[in-house]
């Protein structure tokens, strides 16, 4: 079943990288990706298929899975039940079928609710104040929060990560997460999530434009 949700989110990540959005007037039509069901590494011949039949793979990948998966996760990096009702109800969602997608993101909190561990959001008056989890304050790193912190995983229902290899020279994993101006005035100036923004490069010199960062993940 874990596998099954874990093939369902990378199909969903596929179908959205290289296919065009899903509408259901031209999903029939519209040029999917190919539909992998067996392990074989001498299969050739792929089809492409439908951007229907991909949705409607991943569907029923979630569909089957979710009945086989437990409430609770031994680690969080494993799936829930209600991680993958979360994921179905973004796959409707992205779909158009939105009261199908109400019904299983009532059922993910549902079942958050009987885990034994739940995940939960961060009050970021706490966190960034004096003695908060996120201190210290680093200037190059700057506070120590969810995706600077990777092993963080307080706020997810089910945490993925990938490896992308060795250091090839550029470690900064958010290098190109930039707020510009117009996006900075669309908060208050006392929004929290600004303190996880810096104005400066890793090298301390400004920002061009007056753009702002993420802090890095190092």
């Amino acid at each position: 079943a874990e596998a099954m949700a874990t093939r369902a989110f990378n199909n969903f990540l596929i179908i959205n990288y290289f296919a065009k959005p899903y509408s259901a007037a031209t999903a029939g039509t519209d040029p999917g990706w190919p539909i992998i069901t067996a392990t074989d590494i001498t299969a050739n011949g792929f089809q492409r298929g439908t951007v229907q039949q991909m949705y409607d793979f991943i569907v029923k990948d979630l569909n089957d899975a979710i009945p086989a998966l437990n409430v609770t996760p031994s680690f969080r990096t494993r799936w829930s039940k209600a991680g993958a009702e979360a994921l179905l109800g973004k796959v409707y969602l992205f779909m158009g079928r939105y009261t199908d997608a109400l019904d299983k993101l009532k059922h993910a909190f549902e079942d958050l609710g009987g885990m034994s561990t739940r995940p939960r959001l961060y009050d970021y008056n706490i966190e960034l104040a004096p003695g908060g989890s996120f201190e210290p304050f680093d200037p190059v790193y700057g506070p120590n929060s969810p995706f600077k912190s990777i092993t963080d995983i307080t706020e997810s229902v089910t945490a993925l990560s990938t490896y992308d290899g060795g250091d090839n020279g550029n470690n900064f994993g958010n290098d190109f997460l930039t707020l510009s101006p117009q996006t900075q005035s669309l908060f208050g100036a006392s929004d929290m999530r600004l303190k996880l923004y810096t104005d400066l490069q890793p090298d301390q010199t400004p920002n061009p434009g007056g753009r702002i960062r993420r802090f890095v993940v190092p």
